[in-house]
């Protein structure tokens, strides 16, 4: 048998067993991949679900968002910032879940089979069912919300049409608040009762607009069509916000729907997981067993076939490989001897006639290489020749020692060494400036020992003669025939630059001009100190201007010496980065102040490839003055509105409580009159009465707070109110109470009037010396000053003031002074640090900044931990008239001799209060509730006076009677009373013959005081 046939037996049973093993191997993989699927799968669909879930949940924390935020940063930037990405989230879910319904669908996924099809596809459906109500939500908001367009706009510019119509109607205006009041509730919290009872309040006003006469038909015509409207958008309003809530109810039991289907989910991969994982483990097992067994068959055929081998075949193998080694020492005429027919004999021989074409092979390729080396040493000369002759490039070689090797014609002209001078001496001795030869040495050396290569590059070298002589270089490096390596410099003369040097010239001319006519300030540094400081190389004119220097006081100097603060400024740190990095950098618009200049500043700071930096910057002081006068402005108008929206409530609340506690300061007094001395009970009475006095004085600051109550105006000197507050009983019981504090005036000799109400002018100051005393802890000084300010442009606009001529009176205290936390809110009504009830109420500062703006004037306040300073400004004005001042004596008051007196009032205490004063004075009373009544009771009765209510309601109001009245009695005296400060419909009735004003709640001496002059005028 061959040895072929017998390895081909031997390997047959191999090969046979390797498949065998095959098999098994593929089988067992086949299983574990479709396993491996099985769980891919499954995490597959694991993952998609979360993050189904997580982008769903994503995606309603994004629309929360837009409904939270919409209201305060504005519907379009909500819209970009929430509604979006909401909606480019719920896409990118409704598309995993597309993929999710694939991968559910495959056959592989046995986990769907545990959960109902109805449960997958509604879980499936879900994101595309929150996608539609996620879009129908933020269209609501829009339709609701949209800035002009939106219901709530429509509504609201409806509302305020509406109040610019019944403004100064007092019983149209009142009935307008309420509804209002309804509205406002509504949009806070949403409840439909709120909208039902403001439409029911429009119902209402309807009804009075038709009864009043004040109003033309053509107004009441148009106050219908906004009634209607007002109807149609509130039940509009009505609609979007139920929609709204169904929608938030919808989402809602979305997620309750959605999310135990997701678990379902979510366990059902995890059980795939862990089946697939058992069936990988039991194939394994198998497989292990199957290949082990097999193996050990495998493992005894190949032990026959190796005691085959080593019999027939090993021995002649060791035979050719020793031949091989004497091939491999050169011993070509070595032959191996050939035993048998089989095929190691015919690898003999073949091994043999090898070696004798190899033997021939070697002896040509000998000779071959004296033919090539000598045509390359041929090559070589004919390169030498042509080099040489160039006329302008300069080409030396040099070998690893740098010594010359190649020096042609060029080299000569241009260095002025002969080819016989050159050659053999080293290349620093010949052309290489001192200051090179280092580096020179290092690169050459870097290129032969590593394979550095030296950049080409513009070099300035020695000719023989000593001068100058620049170059541009290249560097190649070329191997001999004998493997030695040359480096050639190949070198151009640059003395053509001339022209480009004359160019660069001429724009170096056209860049300066640029430079010195920008309108930005650029300055230029060079680095000194190792870069910690720099000195100014140049300046144009636009920085000389901004800095207020020369550029004879600037070049040459360092930065730190002309700009002292420039190191606390920060620049100087940027300017040594730039250097450092030669990335450039920004420093942002800062404040620079020194001894000699400040102003606002932005730099943007360069590195020039010549080492360079150069600082470019605007002064921005300008900009940051009016963008600072910008934010005050903005500061007061936000205040003003502040406080005119908290004047309107005070003006209402004021109202009410006054008439509250006239009964409550009336009654006491009536029993006060009615019991004698030494009664136990006039004590706690007189108590009710101090009480409701201080509560009237709390309810008169309110009406301050509600502005336009210093309507009285009279031409005032500040200096005359000054002296009658200090000599005010008020004043005397805090300097009794506050001995420790010494007050101090400084006013100016001269001081023009005020058109001002003095009463109010007085109680401002009464505040704030108040204030002032209180706020000193130990000893102290207030100091109280007038004096007359005319601003200039640059005081008006910091202060806020116009260039006219203003009276300021200032109030200094000595205290611990005002935090900065709390001195933007010092003005506002019921801020306070004192202690409620025995310090005051919180209204005080409050009184003081609304008297002023009802004055036309500024108020400016400036603290620290020395003390505080009120600046109050009024402009001057003369045109009034004069004030005469109120300090009189009391007058007791006189009894009536049976005057018949109506009382017409819409409050039934209030008419018994007056009923009963007036009764005990002696006059003959009748009352009656409204102005109708009032009519027709003087036209059946005249009366010889009237007590009148300006605010009745329902019905006419105070002056709509009066004047009804007066067509029926042109005689008719009348006292007005109201729990508002003097009005404008006070001010008619008193111009059409009323002869005072009472206002509530009032006491026995003032009604009194009231109705004797009206008998007496």
């Amino acid at each position: 048998m061959g040895i072929s046939r017998k390895i081909g037996v031997s390997f047959s049973v191999l090969i046979f067993l390797m498949l065998l093993i095959g098999m098994t191997s593929y089988c067992s993989f086949f299983y574990i991949n479709r396993a491996q699927d099985d769980i891919r799968l499954s995490t597959t669909i694991g993952q998609q679900v979360l993050s189904m879930d997580r982008g769903t949940e994503k995606a309603r924390r994004l629309l929360d968002d837009f409904f939270i935020h919409y209201q305060t940063i504005g519907l379009q930037k909500a819209h970009e910032q929430y509604a979006q990405p909401s909606v480019r989230e719920i896409a990118r879910v409704i598309a995993t879940g597309n993929k999710l319904k694939e991968n559910i669908s495959n056959p592989l996924f046995s986990g769907s089979s545990s959960i109902s099809q109805v449960d997958i596809s509604v879980y499936l459906s879900s994101a595309k069912r929150f996608a539609d109500i996620s879009i129908e939500f933020v269209q609501l908001v829009t339709r609701r919300s949209s800035p002009e367009r939106g219901v709530d706009s429509r509504l609201a510019a409806s509302f305020k049409e509406l109040q610019k119509v019944f403004q100064g109607i007092h019983p149209l205006q009142h009935q307008w608040l309420t509804m209002d009041l309804f509205y406002k509730s509504y949009l806070l919290h949403r409840q439909r009762p709120l909208m039902q009872s403001a439409l029911n309040t429009i119902g209402e006003m309807e009804t009075l607009v038709l009864q009043e006469d004040a109003l033309s038909p053509e107004t009441k015509k148009r106050v219908s069509g906004l009634f209607e409207n007002c109807r149609v958008l509130a039940a509009e309003l009505l609609s979007l916000d139920r929609k709204l809530s169904g929608i938030s109810n919808d989402f809602v039991l979305q997620e309750q729907t959605v999310m135990p289907i997701s678990e379902k989910l979510i366990r059902a991969t995890g059980q795939e997981v862990v089946l697939a994982q058992e069936r990988i483990e039991d194939v394994y097992r198998v497989s292990r067993l199957v290949i082990l067994s097999i193996s050990f068959v495998g493992i005894l055929a190949m032990l026959f076939v190796v005691s085959l081998l080593n019999s027939s075949i090993t021995k002649k193998i060791r035979k050719i490989s020793a031949l091989a080694v004497d091939f491999d020492k050169g011993n070509w005429g070595k032959r191996v001897e050939v035993e048998g027919g089989d095929e190691l004999g015919e690898l003999a021989m073949i091994v043999n006639t090898t070696a004798s074409n190899l033997e021939h092979l070697l002896e040509n390729m000998e000779k071959k290489v004296e033919v090539r080396t000598a045509a390359l040493a041929e090559s070589e000369s004919r390169f030498r020749n042509l080099v040489s002759e160039l006329p302008t490039i300069a080409v030396q070689g040099y070998d690893s020692k740098r010594r010359v090797v190649y020096w042609n014609k060029a080299s000569e002209n241009l260095y002025g060494y002969t080819a016989e001078e050159a050659e053999g001496r080293a290349l620093e001795e010949l052309i290489i400036p001192e200051s090179m030869k280092k580096a020179t040495i290092t690169a050459i050396h870097e290129w032969f020992a590593n394979g550095v290569e030296v950049p080409a590059g513009e070099l300035t070298l020695h000719a023989r003669d000593g001068s100058d002589v620049r170059v541009y270089s290249n560097y190649v490096m070329t191997s001999t025939g004998q493997g030695e390596r040359t480096m050639y410099s190949i070198d151009q003369d640059l003395s053509d630059l001339r022209l480009a040097q004359a160019m660069e010239r001429i724009n170096a001319s056209f860049y300066r001009q640029l430079f010195d006519h920008s309108s930005n300030g650029v300055a230029v540094y060079e680095a000194v100190d190792d870069g910690e400081d720099f000195i100014f190389t140049d300046m144009n004119r636009a920085g000389l201007m901004m800095d207020m220097v020369r550029r004879e006081d600037v070049v040459g100097k360092k930065v730190t010496e002309v700009f002292p603060g420039v190191e606390e400024f920060g620049l100087l740190r940027l300017m040594r980065q730039v250097w450092k990095t030669g990335k450039p950098a920004q420093h942002p618009v800062s404040f620079y102040q020194d001894n000699k200049l400040q102003g606002w500043r932005e730099n943007k700071i360069y590195k020039l490839p010549s080492g360079e930096v150069v600082a470019v910057y605007d002064d921005m002081t300008s900009e940051k003055q009016l963008e600072e006068e910008k934010n005050i402005v903005e500061a007061q108008l936000l205040r003003a509105q502040k406080m005119e929206a908290i004047g309107l409530m005070a003006g209402g609340v004021a109202h009410d409580l006054n008439n509250i506690l006239t009964g409550i300061t009336g009654y006491p007094e009536l029993l006060l009159m009615q019991l004698p001395d030494d009664s136990g009970l006039r004590r706690p009475i007189e108590a009710i009465k101090k009480s409701g006095e201080r509560a009237a004085a709390v309810v008169a600051d309110l009406l301050t707070v509600a502005r336009g109550v210093a309507s009285t105006r009279v031409s005032t000197c500040v200096n005359t109110l000054v002296r009658e507050y200090l000599d005010s009983p008020e004043y005397q019981k805090l300097a009794d109470r506050y001995p420790f504090v010494r007050l101090s005036m400084l006013l100016a000799g001269e001081l023009p009037n005020i058109s001002c109400s003095p009463i109010h002018i007085k109680k401002c100051l009464m505040n704030l010396v108040t204030n002032g005393t209180e706020a000193i802890e130990k000893k102290g000084q207030i100091t109280v000053s007038t004096t007359v300010v005319l601003p200039d442009t640059q005081l008006a606009l910091e202060k806020g003031l116009e260039e006219i001529e203003y009276v300021m009176l200032s109030v200094t205290d000595t205290g611990t002074g005002i935090p900065p936390e709390n001195i933007d809110h010092i003005f506002e009504p019921f801020y306070t640090k004192k202690v409620m009830g025995l310090s005051g109420t919180g209204l005080g500062l409050a009184v003081v900044w609304n008297t002023v703006e009802d004055h036309d004037g500024k108020i400016i306040v400036e603290s620290s931990d020395k003390g505080t300073c009120f600046q109050l400004y009024f402009p001057v004005n003369n045109d009034d008239e004069p004030y005469i001042s109120d300090t009189v004596e009391e007058v007791a008051p006189q009894s009536g001799n049976g005057e018949s007196i109506l009382i017409v009032d819409d409050e039934e205490i209030l008419r018994d209060v007056a009923a009963q004063m007036l009764t005990g004075l002696g006059y003959k009373v009748a009352s009656v509730s409204s102005g109708e009544e009032a009519i027709e009771y003087v036209r059946n009765t005249p009366v010889d006076l009237l007590l009148l209510d300006m605010l009745m309601e329902p019905g006419i109001s105070g002056l709509q009677t009066y004047d009804a009245i007066l067509l029926l009695n042109p005689r008719q005296k009348a006292v007005v009373v109201s729990g508002f400060s003097e009005s404008v419909d006070v001010k008619k009735t008193l111009k059409l013959g009323a002869s005072s004003f009472v206002k509530k709640p009032y006491s026995l001496d003032q009604l009194a005081k009231a109705v004797l002059g009206a008998f007496n005028g």
